[in-house]
């Protein structure tokens, strides 16, 4: 869906398939948190290897990566600070006055 988002050339699903294999196993042996670097390089040349013009490809993965790993660390942080303000809250209603 990124891919088709940025261009509106006729992509074919098997080649997209290729690329996403290649940057799921490029991300098993990564020491990076989240693969930064390894998974999209590996999904850039996927897609380039697959026909896209590179450019284009470049944009779908950046659009792919900032969907896949920045709305989840977006979202884990506003989970965070919600937990602890509550457990601000808790800790507060829990101290005794003397």
């Amino acid at each position: 869906m990124c891919l088709r988002a940025v261009t509106d050339a006729p992509i074919n699903s098997t080649q997209v398939l290729l690329a996403f294999c290649a940057g799921m196993a490029a991300g098993t042996i990564t020491i990076v948190p989240g693969g930064l670097g390894i998974i999209d390089s590996a999904l850039i040349l996927g897609l380039v290897t697959g026909g896209v013009d590179t450019p284009t490809a470049i944009a779908a993965v950046v659009l792919y990566r900032i969907i896949s790993f920045g709305f989840i660390i977006g979202a884990g942080w506003i989970t965070w600070l919600i937990m602890r303000g509550r457990h601000r809250e808790h800790l507060a209603a829990m101290t005794v006055p003397e």
